[in-house]
């Protein structure tokens, strides 16, 4: 451990790794036992059972997990509800529709958007739907806005590297748009690029990026220091994450647009195609009407066809075996 220099007229000092402690003792050691907790999870090995479940930790390296700014995530203000939603995400546990398919024992798995099979976390900030690809954009752009407007100068380069790098969705990595920047940028962006890109847009920021940040603020009178910095950027990139969320749930949730009524509405129609050629004597009499319906025209709404199908189907009455006469 180093020998730690005290200041004048002090006798003693609070340090922790090798830092001294100046004020906000509690906030700080709150911090640091957080951090430790955090450690253990994100650099403990994946260990999968036999279902395919991670019982074990995400399985960082743990100089990667070292190089993420932190304390500029915990800075970041949030619901008690947003933060919960954050850490499934991050641990893979939110109700996706693999999950949801594992949990329930069914095979639709498939986004609700792009309709891929085996919709995971990974997944929110990727997926290539028209209309969630325009929403990151969309996001991508007010960050760029953001980053080069007058009283929030970002270190220019930096600043066209970063907007590059999360609107091409991890296309292409970080270290090559940062080519043509300084030797620093460049070691940055190969610490951005071990963190990753999906990691990136859940608010882990390399602290490389910060210190470039900082000195360029030093040094301009337009720049924004680095802790204000990247406190904003990664709220900008957790808002980012979340409309994507709100855009896929709303996608598959609601009640007339939604995929999951869709869905319903898809097997519904077929059970009536299937109940269609029932011969009349295998229908209940009540629903004998029901008969001169054209339950196959395209005009029938949900509903009507619910009631068809409904009406035809009573379990006392049908019988399976006319389905084949």
């Amino acid at each position: 451990m180093n020998r730690t220099r005290l200041l004048p007229y002090e006798s003693a000092a609070i340090v922790f790794n090798d830092e001294m402690i100046a004020d906000g003792m509690s906030k700080e050691l709150d911090h640091q036992i957080a951090l430790a907790d955090a450690k253990s999870l994100y650099t403990t090995p994946v260990m999968r059972n036999d279902r395919g479940v991670n019982t074990g930790g995400l399985g960082w390296d743990p100089e990667v997990f070292l190089s993420v700014d932190w304390k500029a995530r915990q800075r970041v203000r949030q619901s008690e509800m947003r933060s919960l939603w954050l850490i499934k995400q991050e641990i893979g546990i939110n109700r996706t529709r693999r999950n949801n398919a594992r949990i329930m024992n069914i095979l639709n798995d498939k986004c609700p958007n792009c309709e891929q099979h085996s919709e995971d976390s990974k997944h929110l900030n990727l997926c290539p739907d028209a209309g969630r690809s325009k929403l990151h954009r969309e996001g991508a752009t007010k960050l760029r806005r953001w980053m080069t407007k007058t009283n929030r100068k970002t270190e220019p380069t930096m600043a066209r590297v970063l907007h590059d790098f999360i609107r091409l969705r991890n296309s292409t990595s970080m270290e090559e748009l940062a080519q043509q920047g300084s030797p620093e940028l460049i070691e940055a962006a190969k610490m951005q690029d071990r963190i990753g890109w999906v990691e990136l847009m859940q608010g882990k920021l390399a602290v490389q990026l910060v210190r470039i940040q900082e000195r360029y603020s030093a040094s301009n009178n337009n720049g924004l220091d680095g802790k204000s910095w990247s406190t904003n950027i990664i709220t900008q990139l957790l808002e980012m994450s979340h409309s994507q969320w709100l855009y896929r749930n709303f996608s598959l949730h609601h009640h007339t647009l939604g995929y999951l009524h869709r869905l319903e509405e898809k097997n519904l129609r077929k059970t009536a195609r299937e109940l269609a050629p029932l011969r009349p004597e295998a229908i209940p009499a009540t629903s004998q009407y029901l008969l001169e319906i054209d339950i196959e025209a395209e005009e029938q709404t949900f509903t009507s066809v619910s009631y068809w199908v409904l009406g035809t189907s009573d379990e006392s009455s049908i019988k399976r075996k006319n389905l084949s006469k």
